[in-house]
């Protein structure tokens, strides 16, 4: 019994760290054609770098957070116990969750849009409701082992897609010319963009985990956990940064171009990826809204209100923030916000480097004691 009771918590952590990938900007393919495809040949090093540079942070943030045990992400990150770093870190992800929840609302009104002519801001309220409902109506991991399967028909959706363009579409040789730089002098700037790319969503995967950082599993597991879900998400990513060069310039000036990209395989099969498009961002609304009222309700402000109330209230000013559009966000304010995620990636790697040496200390001092008894 404890070992299926460890597979299901293992299971939903899975989900709730893709969930942290998969909103508007990866499933449009707005994310990888910003920060990759339009860079052309430029994006390729970033793109094989992407797996090592998401696994090794993500494995530094899991098992710090393990050691840790802190559901709050102010303290898992904080190398120090400074109330003003905590309010920075606390600040930062907490403007991370929001976009990320806004931008994927905006996403789900646009999406209906298109597929029912409904206007979008109808999409967008309908969004609202069902997240709010999902939080009042049971706890997120049971909320995210229900999605699951979904999810998994969504992640094979994008490799079909990106798989089909690759076998059908002509490459086009303008966005892999050749030039009078090396590769690697061409892609630094876009190196730029892949650890801006890294640190915006791994810092709302942060904000997600954190409120169940105790369910984190140690050991082997926790090792699986950091290294499958990130190759998962790069080999996706990977793809679609194929196909959207192969789709140059036509897919990348379409305001979500995997659904370009789909529409070319059939009416019907577009119309079922926008449909598992829906499902993916309702689930990265509901993850970080949870994180979002999990926090609120830490705050004294907001502890005499009941939990209802807090959601309802925060659910209306989201679908408000929303109304700013889906490619506005992804354009503009992904960008700008990214900035901010350095700051806190770096506190997070000189915490796990303090938390590593405090605890190699603790061992060697252990083991002297430990002879000196004997």
């Amino acid at each position: 019994m404890k070992t299926t009771m460890t597979k299901k918590t293992s299971g939903s952590l899975a989900v709730l760290y893709i969930s942290g990938f998969v909103g508007a900007g990866y499933s449009s393919g707005q994310e990888v054609c910003q920060f990759f495809a339009c860079h052309g040949r430029n994006g390729l090093i970033p793109i094989l770098l992407f797996p090592l540079f998401l696994t090794v942070l993500s494995l530094i943030f899991l098992w710090t957070a393990r050691r840790k045990q802190s559901v709050q992400y102010e303290e898992i990150i904080s190398p120090i116990a400074s109330p003003l770093v905590k309010a920075g870190v606390d600040i930062v992800v907490s403007v991370f969750i929001v976009i990320a929840i806004v931008s994927s609302i905006a996403a789900i009104g646009s999406i209906l849009q298109r597929l029912t002519g409904l206007p979008s801001f109808v999409g967008d309220l309908l969004a609202v409701g069902l997240a709010a409902g999902l939080l009042l109506l049971g706890n997120i991991q049971k909320t995210a082992s229900m999605l699951k399967p979904f999810l998994l028909l969504f992640l094979i959706c994008v490799c079909v897609i990106c798989i089909y363009v690759l076998a059908t579409v002509k490459p086009a040789v303008s966005a892999f010319a050749p030039t009078g730089d090396s590769l690697i002098s061409l892609s630094g700037g876009s190196l730029f963009w892949l650890v801006l790319y890294v640190s915006y969503n791994l810092l709302v995967i942060i904000g997600i985990l954190s409120p169940v950082s105790r369910d984190i599993p140690s050991g082997k597991k926790l090792i699986v956990l950091g290294t499958l879900c990130p190759l998962l998400i790069s080999v996706t990513i990977a793809l679609q940064y194929f196909a959207l060069i192969r789709l140059f310039p036509a897919g990348n000036t379409a305001e979500m171009p995997l659904i370009h990209a789909a529409s070319m395989i059939s009416p019907v099969f577009s119309d079922i990826y926008q449909i598992l498009m829906l499902t993916a961002a309702v689930c990265t609304v509901v993850s970080c809204f949870n994180s979002t009222i999990d926090r609120m309700e830490r705050i004294k402000l907001f502890q005499k209100l009941p939990r209802p109330a807090l959601i309802a209230g925060s659910a209306f000013l989201l679908f408000l923030c929303s109304l700013i559009g889906f490619s506005n966000v992804i354009r503009y304010i992904y960008p700008a916000i990214g900035f901010l995620g350095f700051f806190v990636l770096a506190l997070l790697i000189i915490s796990y480097i303090k938390l590593r040496i405090y605890e190699k200390h603790a061992l060697t001092g252990q083991k002297e004691a430990s002879h000196e008894i004997t």
